[in-house]
């Protein structure tokens, strides 16, 4: 649980503490409907928490299963000791756990989760980061006993795949944009000159979300004794290509 590899993935996943989000909602939505169960979640896990990402449930409102009684959003908070939830099972074993009974097994008998959200049964599968690190828990849960079929494992592992694919999609992003932001960088002026006389300031605020490269420009420089060279470029496109451009005309005008 406390392995420190495992929790700078935690960390790194960037979901600790955050707000709902609909790609996640979407998901244990899904679970619920697919399972018919009364709770389903998406958890994130640190050493000393278990973290409620997301979660949806089959209420009895919904007109299915009239009998169900949990009811997700009402009775449950966010941030749970690790001793009061199941998903550390899910950590401790590395893989997925499945209970039919939580209260004739002896890994979940007596789990205060048991009695605040009247769980019977619960099936959690791994969600992984980018380096395949366990991050969390994808978890559904039942309010009676119940057999949890091949078919449910199966639904609960695409599940948390997808999960784990989101996780790791933003990854790639986040990498993306600052390797963006950092090739951008390059491609402008690391500082002004001072000028005798002259005040010179920029400010460079791309488009966008900032993960492509742009290739819109801007230098001052020295052209002589007496002289001051003030660019602004305007290249078409955007990626690596206006990157080239930009690199080319930027040093060929300064030439």
């Amino acid at each position: 649980m406390a392995d420190p590899v495992r929790l700078a993935a935690v960390r790194g996943c960037g979901l600790l503490d955050t707000d709902p989000e609909e790609p996640f909602d979407r998901l244990t939505r899904l679970a619920a409907m697919m399972l018919d169960a009364p709770l389903a979640m998406l958890t994130v896990i640190d050493d000393r928490h278990v973290f409620v990402k997301s979660q949806s449930g089959v209420r009895p409102e919904s007109g299915v299963r009239p009998e169900a009684g949990v009811d997700p959003a009402a009775r449950t908070g966010r941030r749970h000791p690790l001793a009061e939830a199941l998903c550390p099972l899910v950590i401790d074993a590395a893989g997925p756990i499945v209970v039919p009974d939580t209260a004739a097994d002896t890994r979940t008998r007596g789990n205060p989760m048991n009695v605040t959200l009247g769980v019977a049964a619960w099936a959690g599968h791994p969600v992984f980061g980018p380096d395949r690190q366990i991050v969390g828990v994808f978890s559904v849960a039942d309010d009676h006993p119940r057999p949890w079929t091949a078919r449910d494992r199966t639904i609960l592992e695409t599940l948390s795949e997808a999960a784990s694919g989101e996780i790791a999609l933003r990854a790639t992003l986040a990498r993306a944009t600052e390797l963006a932001r950092t090739l951008q960088a390059s491609l402008l002026p690391p500082r002004l000159p001072e000028v005798p006389g002259l005040d010179l300031s920029a400010r460079y605020r791309p488009a966008g979300d900032g993960s492509q490269v742009l290739g819109d420009f801007f230098d001052v420089f020295d052209t002589g004794p007496a002289g001051l060279g003030v660019v602004l470029g305007d290249v078409a496109g955007k990626g690596v290509e206006a990157a080239r451009v930009t690199a080319l005309a930027h040093y060929t005008i300064r030439a």
